[in-house]
């Protein structure tokens, strides 16, 4: 730290404090090192007995080591290392420390020539000259605050009032902050750095421990394992004081709607949208004095992890500007797709029969998948995809987007190219839990911490369908894959325009969604409209779908998209596409219901082992009964021979390891052949097997019915 840092940072002479003494510490305890380093222990042990005699030596050693502990430790520590002198160095140290308390602090003249005021109490304002600290903020009864730092006054065994010397520099706390959500409280704390005065933002519990406090000292604050439990007890003072005249703020760590039902307004990045408010500009807490704190508002409080995404929503060029730019995608439907999707999550909160979902660009590279990502990104902000705008990269860890999708809270997650995450299976694992909008549970010091939810739609590309990645049936049901390149096929005239829309989003972008909100917000009968969509949109894909559960799971999705695309032309007024991009959202549902249907494809693949593995069941060797003699490698199960053959059968332990090698879920496949009525059980109903010849015993199978495999292979004879 410079010898200038009160003038530059509190506006008081650095002459003002006194510190010779402090120096002239470290100088004898230095000429004491250097005298014993040479000589005998006794003429040492001497030296040092006389140096804590002499009143001026030891005071002075006192008073450095109230100043710079860590150095006056180096020299004791220097002293110990002399073969014999440890255990008298030890003693010096101790004796240090006794005087330090028994001695009182010396007052350093302030720059008028007079004492600095170290009124118990006294208010900051002055003590430290800054004109923008909240009204009648103190210095708790029993503490001295001021540019020399902070003391605590203590009465010695005569009554005598005399300073301890807490640390250098001032600490205070000049605001709180209490999260609307869960009612966490957080302090901001503020100290003095070479270069300004710093805040942080920390958790009352971390200021109100010692071990977690000495961690402010990364951020220079003047606290370290010396003199944390008695800045703690300060900290505890100083609120206790001046609880009354301590701003505070409301806070939330998470965007989107705010409050129960949305009650608390919008958070869009750092701007907070509140109906009958004026739009604001998005305001960081941490820049912005307590004083202009507004109560009415609700501030993001982000930590450093998800700072450059929240300052991703953004808004830069103009509407119109946008407009213009997003007019080009009308011709390419499955770009406008995207675009509908992304309107989506703050909408959820009208539509709660509206789950989260995937939609999924895949196809060969350079194909404008990543494009359209930055299209349904300028939707809110900036459509950068290099780390500092809305899109994101597979390169992260399940945590991080798990975390991620919780901190958006109602925003879209836009992920590219599912060839960088870590490992293939953690695109599965981020496709499911995204999809079912929960985080994982996890324990805390005090029990169970709550889980995180969200309501988003992912948006996702890749060189492979992301459902590649996964053997989850339910997982691949909600999501939409779209194949092939968004923007068909490439021609000088498509290259042209996708430069064209690339550079007008780059100008424009982040007021599309804004938008939508303030519809949201201030719009006459806005949630009603929402639900007439909804409600025609889903009986139409209800009706589509039929029977075929898969795709009925689906329509849903459909039907938000058909929300999403009322948004884009109704209110916002973006050209209708020739072609309607709900169309090719529906080719993806039908193309999903063939594949996501696991129960179907986990029989097919048994009846294909079956057929290549007919030695091993029962019933299928030579002969009119097959042979009771087992094969090497032993029975899988029992298949009567003949071509009217009504089941198959196969033991649970065979089943069970060939649909786990293969990816499946063993129980939860046999339990939906029950449901659907594709087993053969015993008359009571209880156990989803039955017991049948297996060689010369009589063994429970799975038994399946004849009329469930000629289903999933289309009447085929097995």
């Amino acid at each position: 730290m410079s010898d200038d840092w009160m003038t530059e940072v509190c506006g008081i002479d650095p002459k003002a404090a006194n510190d010779d003494a402090g120096a002239e510490g470290l100088a004898a305890l230095r000429r004491l090192a250097d005298s014993v380093k040479d000589g005998d222990l006794d003429a040492a042990r001497t030296a040092m007995a006389a140096f804590l005699a002499d009143e001026g030596s030891c005071g002075a050693a006192v008073l450095a080591a109230r100043h710079a502990p860590a150095k006056v430790q180096a020299i004791v520590l220097e002293l110990g290392a002399k073969r014999g002198l440890r255990g008298t160095a030890d003693d010096l140290a101790v004796a240090l420390r006794r005087e330090a308390r028994r001695r009182p602090v010396r007052r350093a003249p302030s720059s008028e020539g007079g004492e600095t005021a170290r009124s118990v109490g006294g208010a900051l304002a002055d003590e430290l000259a800054r004109d923008d600290l909240p009204e009648g903020l103190r210095a708790p009864p029993g503490w001295s605050v001021g540019p020399g730092g902070i003391y605590r006054v203590e009465l010695d065994d005569d009554g005598e009032e005399r300073w301890v010397h807490v640390a250098s520099r001032p600490l205070i706390v000049t605001a709180r902050c209490r999260d609307i959500d869960t009612g966490a409280v957080s302090l901001r704390a503020e100290w003095p750095t070479t270069r300004c005065w710093h805040n942080r933002m920390a958790p009352r519990a971390e200021l109100a421990d010692s071990r977690s406090l000495i961690g402010l000292a990364a951020w220079d604050a003047p606290v370290h394992s010396m003199n944390a439990r008695a800045v703690v007890q300060y900290l505890a003072d100083f609120q206790e004081a001046n609880t009354s005249c301590l701003p505070e703020a409301r806070v939330s760590s998470t965007m989107g709607w705010q409050g129960r039902g949305g009650a608390e307004g919008f958070l869009w990045g750092r701007a907070h949208l509140l109906r009958g408010a004026p739009e604001r500009a998005g305001e960081v807490i941490e820049d912005l004095a307590p004083i202009r704190w507004d109560p009415r508002q609700v501030y993001l409080q982000v930590g450093e992890g998800h700072r450059e995404l929240a300052e991703a929503f953004r808004s830069s060029g103009t509407f119109e500007g946008w407009l213009a730019a997003i007019t080009g995608v009308t011709p390419y439907p499955r770009v406008m797709l995207a675009v509908y999707a992304s309107f989506l999550p703050p909408l959820m909160e009208f539509l709660p029969a509206l789950p989260n979902f995937v939609l999924d660009y895949a196809g060969e590279t350079s194909q404008g998948k990543t494009t359209t990502l930055r299209v349904a990104a300028s939707v809110w902000g900036s459509p950068d995809d290099r780390g500092r705008g809305v899109v994101r990269t597979w390169d992260a860890s399940p945590t991080w987007i798990e975390r991620a999708a919780a901190f958006l809270g109602h925003l879209p997650l836009l992920l590219d190219d599912t060839k960088r995450a870590r490992r293939p299976e953690d695109v599965g694992k981020v496709l499911y839990e995204v999809a079912n909008g929960q985080g994982r549970g996890r324990g805390s010091a005090d029990g169970l911490r709550a889980s995180a939810t969200w309501r988003t739609v992912l948006l996702s590309t890749g060189e492979a369908p992301a459902t590649s990645f996964t053997q989850d049936g339910g997982t691949r049901a909600r999501t939409l894959s779209l194949w092939g390149s968004p923007f068909g096929v490439p021609t000088a005239e498509t290259a042209r325009a996708v430069k064209e829309l690339a550079a007008g989003l780059w100008k424009h972008h982040g007021h599309a969604g804004p938008r939508t909100l303030r519809w949201l917000l201030e719009g006459a009968g806005a949630a009603e409209k929402l639900a007439g969509w909804w409600d025609e949109a889903l009986a139409i894909f209800a009706d589509l779908a039929g029977d075929n559960p898969v795709a009925g799971r689906a329509a849903h999705y459909v039907a938000g998209l058909a929300v999403g695309k009322a948004i884009a032309h109704e209110v916002l007024g973006i050209p209708v596409p020739a072609a309607d991009p709900l169309a090719d959202a529906w080719d993806a549902v039908l193309a999903a219901s063939t594949g996501a249907d696991r129960a179907a494809d986990a029989l097919r693949d048994v009846l294909s082992w079956a057929s290549r593995h007919q030695g091993n069941f029962f019933g299928r060797l030579e002969g009119d009964n097959g042979s009771d003699d087992p094969p090497p490698s032993g029975w899988f199960g029992t298949w009567p021979k003949s071509e009217t053959w009504a089941w198959l059968a196969v033991l649970p332990v065979s089943l069970g390891a060939f649909l786990t090698e293969q990816g499946y879920d063993a129980a939860a496949v046999q339990s939906t052949w029950a449901d659907r009525g594709w087993l053969v059980r015993d008359a009571d109903g209880h156990h989803l097997t039955k017991k049948l010849r297996v060689g010369e015993r009589r063994a429970r199978c799975v038994v399946v019915a004849r009329a469930a495999c000629d289903l999933v292979i289309g009447g085929g004879d097995g």
